[in-house]
């Protein structure tokens, strides 16, 4: 046998010799690197999953009165997945509709659709919304209310306000 080819047939055995003791007893697989790495992905993802979801309604609702924008609107965010505790999510999702900050008022018009009819007792605060100085925050709340509250009647210049009722035209 060629020197070379010789190295490669003992290095290609003693792989296949540690691929042996690392045995699964309970399949009896291989267990190769890529699997073993595999597995530790996954157990990280789900220890990190498990982190992130460990905090309880009433600490997302807490956040919610902070101070700081970026956690009023993680707060919003980690909320829309809360439709257990609808009841107390709309309430405070329609306190934070009169936030002085859009983003936070745009959040929360959004999140408040994802809970459908459930949100109904937001859709007052929504309707006044149409009013907002800000175009996203309006039309935010006119996809909520349409989700909410199909039945309710929108005027149709109701998001033009920043034009005042007309509509604008844009030049080519």
């Amino acid at each position: 046998m060629e020197p070379a080819r010789t190295l490669r047939v003992s290095v290609l055995q003693n792989q296949t010799r540690s691929y042996r003791n690392r045995v699964d007893p309970e399949n009896s697989t291989f267990l190769t690197p890529w699997s073993q790495l595999m597995r530790l992905c996954l157990v990280t993802s789900m220890a990190l999953l498990a982190i992130g979801c460990g905090r309880s309604t009433d600490e997302w609702l807490q956040q919610l009165k902070n101070p700081e924008v970026v956690k009023r609107r993680q707060a919003i965010r980690e909320l829309g997945s809360r439709t257990g505790d609808a009841e107390r999510v709309v309430a405070a999702l329609t306190e934070a509709l009169q936030d002085e900050n859009g983003y936070v008022r745009h959040d929360a018009a959004t999140t408040l659709a994802k809970f459908g009819p459930a949100a109904k007792p937001a859709a007052p605060s929504l309707t006044k919304l149409l009013k907002d100085k800000e175009l996203a925050v309006r039309k935010a709340a006119e996809a909520a209310l349409q989700r909410i509250a199909p039945e309710t009647k929108l005027k149709p210049d109701s998001l033009n306000k920043s034009t005042g009722g007309t509509k604008q035209k844009t030049k080519i």
